[in-house]
């Protein structure tokens, strides 16, 4: 555990959580999003880890799917890795099934 911590805090070393502008785009869908650096991370993990949920936003919620795909910068995935180790918390982005 304690190893996981410290190559958490090599990873972040350097980081500073800023506001990340994007466009996430689902088929002919474009919607463009200024998203908080907890949001832009919570979106990085679950595209890469191919978890189908949704991103609640102030407008319609938006679909992540494996086919959504993401014009601008996420955070890395080894930042990612290393804010997930230290607790991120997603309240902005859930799983969802097929079904919903």
């Amino acid at each position: 555990a304690l190893a996981g911590q410290s190559r958490a805090a090599r990873s972040l070393e350097g980081y500073a959580p800023a506001p990340v502008f994007l466009a996430v785009v689902n088929g002919v869908r474009r919607t463009s999003l200024t998203l908080g650096a907890a949001d832009a991370a919570c979106v990085e993990r679950a595209l890469r880890l191919g978890v189908r949920s949704e991103l609640r936003t102030t407008g319609q919620p938006i679909l992540l799917t494996a086919e959504t795909r993401v014009e601008g910068a996420l955070p890395p995935r080894e930042t990612v890795e290393a804010l997930t180790l230290r607790g991120l918390a997603c309240p902005n982005v859930r799983s969802v099934t097929d079904t919903e």
